[in-house]
C-alpha cells in the first residue's frame, strides 16, 4: 500500500508543479496592460456617413458581409441584407 501513496504523491506533485508552472509563465509572458479607456463617441449624422462610407466604398466590408444572389450574372448582393453576414 505504501508504494501506491508514494506514487500518487508524486503524481499529485507532478501535476501541482505543471499547473505552478503554466500560472507563472502565463503571468511573466503575456504583457500587462491596463484597463480599457471610457471612450465616448458623439453620434452624428456626419459621423454616421463616414462609416457608411468606409464599409461600403474603402473597406468593402458588404462585399463578406451580405447575402448574393448567385443566379444572376456576377452575383450581386441583395440590398435588404446588406450588413447582415452570409458568405461564407
Amino acid at each position: 500500500m505504501k508504494p501506491v501513496r508514494k506514487v500518487l504523491a508524486t503524481l499529485a506533485l507532478g501535476i501541482v508543479s505543471i499547473i505552478t508552472s503554466i500560472l507563472i509563465y502565463l503571468h511573466l509572458a503575456l504583457p500587462q496592460v491596463g484597463a480599457p479607456p471610457k471612450l465616448k463617441v458623439n453620434v452624428s449624422p456626419e459621423r454616421i456617413q463616414r462609416g457608411k462610407y468606409l464599409a461600403h466604398h474603402v473597406s468593402v466590408c458588404m462585399d463578406c458581409h451580405s447575402t448574393r444572389n448567385f443566379h444572376k450574372y456576377s452575383g450581386p448582393m441583395l440590398s435588404s441584407t446588406l450588413g447582415k453576414g452570409g458568405h461564407v
